[in-house]
């Protein structure tokens, strides 16, 4: 390089002509010279760069050049922060926004202070293509940086997605370019976007949902956590491979995730699904049936069988579709909205009504009731129309579907139809529980669903005579020369009815003691309860074809002896119809017999045509087969060995043994009685019969007469398991009353202690049956609505049984007391020691809650209330564990492993088994009982049996 500052004029032209030495011109030093100043890193002498890019900025029409202006892009000539250089295209000056979307990365900004701070050096370097916003390669390094150092923090998400929106704003002008096109394919498959609540781990884009609508299915799917979906672009989402919309079954689960957490679902949820059913998704239909549609103002979900678009009267449990609600009619049809209910419908509204007061044990009133009654007439007549699925009625009575008398709901076969006022009169109100009394129309239907008529259940006898028995022939014969007129009375009533009357009056026979009385049993939730006795004017034995009075007998003895005949043998009728066809009777059994047809036809009551079985028809008894196949003789040969017992024509058998008609049930044999007035009169107990306990003389000894034996005599009972369908139910309402236990202790809100309930007395059931078991017994609950007692519990090893009264109170036993009912007080006389009343304190608080047991409590007190001073009269018991080492027992040796108890031998103070071990063919004898190493395994069973 030559220069030319010390040649004359002549001697440059002579090198230029002469010698051919060309002019150096900058822009031939840039293209030829300049490049050698630099390697990849930067300039090779950092000291001559001043000068240089101050004599480059001298020419600013170098950049006017295309080619040069590329090649001046291309060299490492600028400066960065980092200390490093770089090329003018990979470089910015630093702003706060460029921070925001790249960080502050040092190696992308111009660092000013290294260049000469002239405005023509400056004006240069931005000419040679310094970035003013961010390229598409630094956008995916920022994301892959991001992910490769941080956790998906709110911080590094927000930082990222920053990244990510430019992508997003520049995709429509940066896709068909190649550099961009190479950018993002490392966004493919690197693990650098976050998901929605997710702070722990980055996920690639196949794992992802776009966030469109996330609130429909949230909960089943990984979202991009990149929340403004305004700049995100659905294009850029689908070519990384972000799924753009969620599959039909996720949002599906999502709602089903709601309604098991009880959270209101999004209304986007109930749009994607709208939207699937306008395209005939077959899946929308799964949630028909099932709770999905949320009701805010009730915060809870119902089913689609409780949404109409015509309104209902349904109460709380339906809604009317409002008219803003059409644009959902599509999900609405698809998941089997209806415009009024079918008979499925109402057995589900039903239920949701039994669920609600089964489990609170709360009296079902009000306009619940209505709606109640409501859907019990609605399913009735579905039933009628055969419109109700097996498994329909099966629900209905599996669950607590009848409302007894005191308006709580009860099993269908733990409650009575009450059909017989009657009947019912003797129990004094203490059977109501047990007793149901719906409007007769739906009467077929209630017995369809499992309730048994009182009338079928109950059973009034004979329960004690006393004074000498005098025959009563005239009245029972003044009674038979009337029976056409009763016959006529009761025209109106159905032929079976006029021929029962009819056939007991004309085997009628009547006596007479001083004393008469009677009691009535029946037959509710499984198990006999008996009335207290009731002393009477006049019985009918209806067995026996009896009529027996208590004197005097007189005219005014009539009403009294019609009111017998009636009851018992016109049951279906209400009391007060038998009240009003006595006093219509009454007056007639007075007048001679023709009068008293005269007074009958004159009030229009009608003659009656001759009834089948009054013995005026003729006989119409099919005539015997002649022959067969000819005239010849019959052949007298008989097949041997297949000949039996015949039965002559007046039923007996040849042994003159009474024959027994078909499925006709004989009453039990009475029992022989000893002692008393009834062995000076043999006789009267085969006389009366009937199904009772036994009839008593005046000095208390009974007289045998009948044999109805309670629960506990006679055979052994055995062990009936309570069903499976009603434990459900019980601890459905264990948990309600747990759960309000739970609430109440945390507000410091305690029910009064002397307040009974179902929920109550469930608990202290629960303990009783806990402590009995304790102590090696056995426990069996009776139905709710058993009058007379709650649980036996018996005794494996001795047999012994006894009858428990539980009354539970929610705080201390105290001077409030507990009470007993007439009837359970006369339980409690009838079965003396074996009777026993469980107080149980503190019901609704476990840690505190006690069982106080008393033995026979009639015979200790005359009251029927029990205050806190009668502690005195509980029976301590200790708790034995070797008690339940019983035959049959399962148990698990710590040594020996798992077998059954097969017999216990007791020597003194040692109990001695003889264990059948798994695996073993031969029982181990003589293996002493030690509670260190052995226990029992509990029956999985057992805890349910209640």
């Amino acid at each position: 390089m030559l220069d030319v500052s010390v040649l004359t004029e002549s001697a440059r032209d002579f090198l230029t002509s002469k010698l051919g030495v060309q002019t150096q011109t900058i822009e031939a030093f840039v293209q030829t010279v300049l490049p050698t100043f630099f390697d990849n890193d930067g300039p090779l002498d950092a000291s001559k760069y001043t000068p240089l890019i101050s004599e480059l900025a001298n020419h600013p029409t170098l950049v006017n050049d295309d080619d040069i202006r590329r090649l001046l892009g291309s060299l490492p000539i600028v400066p960065t922060q980092d200390g490093g250089w770089s090329r003018p295209i990979n470089t910015y000056r630093r702003t706060e926004d460029l921070v925001k979307v790249l960080g502050d990365a040092l190696h992308l900004w111009l660092d000013a202070s290294r260049i000469p701070d002239t405005r023509s050096v400056h004006t240069f370097i931005d000419s040679l293509g310094i970035r003013r916003s961010p390229i598409a390669r630094h956008l995916v390094d920022r994301m892959l940086s991001i992910a490769e150092k941080y956790m998906p923090t709110e911080d590094a998400k927000r930082a990222s997605s920053e990244a990510f929106y430019v992508l997003c704003d520049n995709y429509e002008e940066w896709k068909e370019k190649k550099s961009f096109q190479d950018a993002i394919a490392g966004l493919r498959q690197a693990a650098c976007f976050p998901a929605d609540g997710d702070s722990e781990e980055w996920h690639t884009t196949d794992s992802l949902y776009a966030p469109y609508r996330a609130d429909a299915f949230r909960s089943q799917a990984n979202i991009l956590d990149f929340r403004n979906t305004a700049r995100l672009k659905t294009e850029l989402l689908e070519e990384l491979g972000v799924s753009i919309n969620p599959e039909t079954q996720l949002v599906i689960a999502h709602l089903k995730h709601c309604v098991t957490t009880g959270v209101q679902p999004h209304v986007s949820t109930y749009q994607v699904l709208n939207e699937r059913a306008q395209r005939s998704d077959p899946l929308i239909a799964a949630l028909a049936g099932s709770r999905c549609i949320y009701v805010e103002s009730q915060k809870t979900f119902v089913r689609p069988n409780q949404l109409y678009w015509v309104p209902q009267q349904l109460g709380r449990y339906a809604y009317t579709i409002p008219g803003n609600y059409e644009s959902f009619k599509p999900l609405f049809d698809a998941i089997g909205v209806k415009n009024a209910p079918d008979g499925r419908d109402f057995v589900d509204i039903l239920l949701d009504i039994v669920g609600e007061y089964f489990e609170q044990s709360k009296p079902l009133t009000g306009p619940d009731r209505a709606v109640y009654d409501v859907c019990l007439a609605s399913v009735a007549t579905a039933h009628e129309h055969e419109e109700l699925t097996p498994s329909d009625l099966q629900r209905l009575q599996e669950a607590p579907t009848i409302l007894n008398l005191r308006g709580q709901l009860t099993h269908p076969d733990e409650v009575l139809l009450q059909d017989s006022e009657w009947h019912a009169g003797f129990f004094g109100g203490e059977l109501d529980q047990a007793l149901c009394k719906p409007v007769p129309e739906l009467w077929p239907f209630v017995e369809e669903v499992g309730v048994r008529r009182l009338s079928e259940s109950a059973q009034v006898a004979l329960e004690f005579v006393d004074g000498p028995q005098a025959d009563e022939t005239q009245l029972a014969e003044k009674l038979m020369d009337r029976m056409d007129i009763l016959a006529r009375l009761l025209h109106d009533k159905p032929t079976t009815v006029r021929k029962k009357i009819r056939g007991a009056l004309s085997t009628l026979t009547a006596v007479s003691h001083d004393v008469v009385r009677i009691q009535a049993s029946v037959h509710v939730g499984g198990d006999q309860a008996f009335a207290p006795p009731t002393p009477a004017q006049a019985f009918y034995d209806i067995e026996n074809g009896r009529l027996i009075l208590a004197r005097p007998v007189g005219d005014r003895s009539w009403a009294h002896v019609l009111n017998a005949l009636f009851h018992q043998l016109m049951p279906e009728e209400s009391g007060s119809e038998v009240s009003k066809l006595t006093l219509s009777v009454r007056p007639l059994m007075g007048m001679a017999v023709e009068e008293a047809h005269r007074e009958l036809s004159d009030a229009g009551i009608p003659f009656l045509d001759a009834e089948p079985g009054n013995g005026n028809t003729e006989d119409l008894t099919s005539p015997d087969l002649d022959e067969m196949g000819g005239t010849a003789e019959p052949d007298n040969h008989e097949e041997t060995g297949a000949a039996s017992t015949s039965v002559n024509d007046s039923g007996e058998q040849p042994d003159g043994a009474p024959a027994t008609p078909h499925g006709k049930r004989q009453r039990d044999t009475p029992e022989p009685s000893t002692g008393g007035e009834a062995a000076e009169q043999p006789g009267r107990e085969a006389e009366y019969g009937g199904p009772r306990r036994g009839v008593t003389g005046r000095d208390g000894s009974e007289t045998g007469v009948g044999s109805n034996k309670g629960p506990g005599d006679g055979e052994r009972r055995a062990k009936k398991p309570r069903p499976k369908h009603k434990e459900q139910w019980d601890r459905r309402l264990l948990s309600y009353v747990r759960q309000r236990q739970e609430e109440s202790s945390d507000a410091g809100d305690q029910e009064g202690p002397s307040e009974h309930n179902l929920a109550v007395e469930v608990v202290a059931r629960e303990a009783v049956c806990a402590y009995e078991k304790e102590r090696g017994r056995v426990p069996e609950q009776m139905a709710q609505t058993h009058p007379g007692y709650d649980i036996i519990s018996r005794n494996p090893v001795t047999g012994e049984d006894r009858f428990i009264e539980v009354k539970g109170v929610n705080g201390e036993w105290n001077q409030t007391g507990v009470g007993l009912s007439r009837l359970q007080f006369s339980n409690a006389q009838d079965y003396g020691d074996r009777y026993w009343l469980y107080v149980v304190e503190f019901v609704s608080d476990p840690e505190h809650i006690r069982v106080h047991p008393i033995r026979s409590p009639a015979t200790q007190v005359t009251a029927f209330m029990f205050d806190g001073n009668w502690r005195d009269a509980v029976t301590e018991e200790r708790a034995d564990p070797s008690a339940r080492f019983i035959p049959g027992a399962r148990i698990q040796h710590q040594d020996m492993g798992c077998g059954e108890i097969r017999d216990v031998v007791t020597r003194g103070n040692t109990k001695l088994l003889t264990i059948l071990f798994d695996g073993k063919s031969q029982a181990t004898p003589n293996v002493t009982l030690n509670l260190h190493r052995m226990r029992i395994l509990e029956d999985p069973d057992d805890d349910n049996d209640s």
